[in-house]
């Protein structure tokens, strides 16, 4: 397991000292059961100590993924509820906007936030696991009113070749994606804005996750736009990954734990079942 030495290290500190979790989101037990655990020999790694020690996950609602509505949160939370509780703790989720859940998890007030996709500078920002929790479908949604042979678009930078114009979300992968492509682009502040924008015809093209997308299209402009609206093919398609905060004492602890058990057969047939397993050698020859 990575960094072992290193983590009981920190766990022991954090049970000497505090370090003031049990102000925030972790309560000093927590800390103290890992750390107990941590020198325990189990089938996947470092042990999550005492059952049902308690973390708590930034994330904001991005519909149909994750919900406040539905008892268990929408499909990605039921997933990191699924693996946490095997694992041995009882995960717990407090909503914000998505924005305010990533920034409360950069600056270490919360563990851990999701679902998001590896990019940019976030691997220095944040622990990033080696298994992700879903996979992105990206598409190119547009109007087929004013494309009435469609959009026969199979790659991002096709957006460029054929002369069309993006519209993006300030803070998501797009703005540094279509800068590195040389797409032509808006980018606004929000989802909604983009939606709207896209609607007024100011731009040819929105790229979004397949599921997302029909879920924002019918919220921001009413359920009988689905009609006026098409997609591409996918021209995108990406892991989501939770991200474990580094300014968090159990952070990096964390990550290893959720890695180290998806790296064992229990773990390896959860993600199978969401079709985005990340396969492992000690898998793959069990397979053989």
């Amino acid at each position: 397991m990575r960094h072992l030495c290193r983590q009981l290290m920190i766990l022991f500190c954090v049970q000497i000292a505090g370090m003031g979790i049990d102000n925030r989101v972790f309560g000093q037990e927590l800390a103290i059961n890992a750390a107990q655990g941590a020198a325990s020999d189990t089938s996947w790694g470092i042990s999550a100590g005492m059952a049902g020690a308690e973390v708590v996950f930034a994330v904001g609602e991005w519909l149909p993924m994750i919900s406040k509505t539905p008892p268990d949160f929408g499909p990605h939370a039921r997933r990191v509820a699924e693996v946490f509780r095997a694992m041995g703790y009882e995960p717990r989720f407090r909503f914000f906007s998505r924005d305010d859940a990533y920034d409360k998890t950069l600056e270490g007030e919360y563990v851990a936030t999701f679902s998001q996709v590896q990019s940019g500078d976030r691997s220095e920002q944040f622990w990033l696991p080696d298994h992700p929790i879903a996979q992105a479908n990206q598409k190119g949604f547009y109007k087929p009113a004013r494309f009435p042979n469609g959009l026969d678009l199979k790659r991002l930078d096709e957006i460029r070749i054929y002369g069309l114009r993006a519209v993006g979300v300030e803070g998501h992968w797009h703005g540094a994606t279509f800068r590195q492509l040389g797409i032509s682009s808006d980018i606004v502040r929000n989802r909604k804005s983009a939606w709207h924008f896209l609607n007024a015809d100011r731009a040819d093209i929105l790229i979004e996750e397949e599921q997302v997308g029909w879920n924002d299209l019918s919220a921001f402009l009413g359920e009988g736009a689905r009609a006026q609206y098409a997609t591409t093919e996918t021209l995108r398609s990406d892991g989501m990954y939770i991200l474990f905060s580094r300014h968090h004492p159990m952070g990096e602890i964390l990550r290893d734990q959720f890695d180290g058990y998806l790296d064992t057969q229990a773990g390896q047939a959860m993600c199978r079942g969401w079709r985005v397993c990340r396969t492992v050698a000690s898998d793959a020859s069990n397979q053989n």
